[in-house]
């Protein structure tokens, strides 16, 4: 029998969990805005081109500006968003906070 959720609110179905999505989650609009604007200001703050972030974090310019756009075709890992952080003296919670 497959992992089941138990039904939600106005659902006849509660869907099964066994299997994880092999797509990942898009980031929520408002949260891709957050870390734009964060993302952004934590980098000017260390007077960073985008340039030179992308040599100290390792994650490619173009992910950057895409990032800093709110590129919505765009879903950074926890991976890229830690190695940012790091690169920028913070948290990833820091750059996803409101």
């Amino acid at each position: 029998m497959p992992n089941r959720l138990p039904p939600g609110p106005g659902s006849d179905d509660p869907g099964d969990i066994s299997k994880p999505s092999s797509a990942p989650a898009a980031l929520d609009p408002s949260a891709r805005a957050v870390l734009a604007r964060n993302l952004r200001a934590a980098r000017r703050a260390k007077g960073l081109s985008q340039d030179d972030l992308a040599r100290v974090s390792g994650v490619s310019q173009p992910d950057i500006s895409d990032i800093e756009r709110g590129d919505p075709g765009v879903n950074p890992t926890l991976d890229r968003l830690e190695k940012l952080a790091a690169a920028l003296d913070t948290v990833p919670g820091a750059l996803l906070s409101d």
